[in-house]
């Protein structure tokens, strides 16, 4: 058997993947068909734009206070996006009929 390095594997993939297919099916399902494309564009633009700005302040993070502090950035973003989603869940359910 031979090693491969971190994170070559398709298992690593997944997840991201499936993310991006529920993004997709909520962009197809919320934008009329004459829309589509530019919708499409658009997220692709505004997800490629956050993707570089949070490589590169992880990386400025990374070589100004090292690796653990990067991932506590990276935990204290997902807790607050968690908390965010669920108040957007909150809400959500507070309209429904």
């Amino acid at each position: 058997m031979s090693a491969s390095a971190p994170g070559t594997d398709a298992g690593a993939r997944i997840p991201p993947a499936i993310f991006l297919l529920g993004l997709v099916s909520l962009i197809t399902d919320v934008t009329p068909a004459d829309c589509r494309g530019t919708a499409f564009g658009a997220f692709n633009l505004v997800f490629g734009c956050g993707l570089l700005l949070a490589s590169a302040l992880a990386g400025i993070l990374w070589d100004v206070f090292g690796a653990a502090a990067t991932f506590l950035a990276g935990a204290a973003l997902a807790g607050t996006a968690l908390l965010g989603l669920t108040r957007l869940v909150d809400g959500l359910e507070a309209v429904r009929p």
